[in-house]
């Protein structure tokens, strides 16, 4: 989902300490692509960032026009005017695959062992218990 917003800063940032409106103008961003983008992780890229912080800590832009794109259930932030880069992890769809592939394998092979030996199932040892309480009772 992919989405271009305008957001007002003046009010948030206005709330804060001189020294900390950019700061607050970058949380104010995260927050409203939680909001409107209903993700629970947002990222901004370098060129958002510095934008925000283009004239120092104490002089953040008024509105700032963003285009969000939501993917893996991370939005992905960047100024409206430039494409977003949304890196890839290396190998992540083939991790994903062995991992389901062992867990099938692991289900398969433990209900198939105890089955075709006849063994029953596996207690837990109270020795353990029994040490805490004192013995038996």
């Amino acid at each position: 989902m992919e989405k271009i917003f305008t957001i007002p800063l003046r009010k948030e940032f206005l709330r804060a300490p001189k020294w900390k409106r950019s700061k607050r103008s970058v949380k104010s961003v995260k927050d409203f692509l939680k909001r409107h983008m209903k993700v629970i992780e947002v990222k901004l890229n370098a060129e958002l960032n510095e934008a925000l912080w283009e004239n120092g800590a104490r002089n953040p832009p008024s509105r700032v026009k963003v285009h969000a794109l939501v993917k893996d259930e991370v939005a992905w932030a960047n100024l409206a005017d430039i494409a977003i880069a949304v890196p890839e992890k290396k190998g992540e769809k083939e991790k994903k695959e062995k991992k389901k592939e062992e867990e099938k394998e692991e289900e398969k092979g433990e209900g198939e062992a105890n089955i075709s030996r006849g063994e029953p199932e596996k207690k837990k040892s109270r020795k353990r218990k029994e040490k805490s309480k004192g013995g038996k009772k």
